[in-house]
């Protein structure tokens, strides 16, 4: 039952979406919200309020790792635009 449910829902979000022109993956959050949300929730888990302690150290390490990844993909990216010729 709990499927049946969950594929309703999504199904009619599916029209909603069409009609707003969002994409559905980015939830439309420019980079200053977004920047915004991760200072947030590191100054949040770092001074232990509403959460577990967590370590600087743990936090500048997975920060490090999205930007690392980020920066891996990009570079990726323009390799292959450029062998398919899309610039």
């Amino acid at each position: 039952m709990t499927a049946t449910i969950a594929t309703a829902r999504s199904a009619a979000t599916i029209p909603y979406g069409m009609h707003s022109g969002s994409t559905g993956w980015t939830h439309d959050l420019d980079p200053h919200a977004w920047a915004a949300g991760v200072v947030i929730i590191s100054t949040l888990a770092i001074r232990v309020i509403a959460m577990a302690s967590v370590p600087v150290a743990s936090v500048a390490g997975e920060i490090g790792a999205a930007i690392a990844f980020g920066v891996i993909l990009d570079l990726m990216k323009i390799t292959e635009f450029a062998r398919l010729h899309i610039f």
